[in-house]
């Protein structure tokens, strides 16, 4: 802090697990992401790729 007043930092973390994996043989795609209460899981088929921008303004 180079001014004379009083820094002010907030810090927001989580170590929730996260894992990408890709499934060569069945040509799918999976992310898994949080605890075991609440996971969050997507697989897709790899062949279903849209572009990065889609839906996006």
């Amino acid at each position: 802090n180079t001014s004379n007043s009083d820094l002010k930092y907030l810090c927001v973390a989580t170590n929730e697990a996260v894992d990408v994996v890709l499934y060569p043989d069945s040509k799918k795609i999976g992310a898994l992401a949080g605890g075991f209460a609440e996971p969050v899981r997507y697989f897709a088929d790899q062949d279903s790729a849209v572009d990065y921008y889609k839906g996006e303004t």
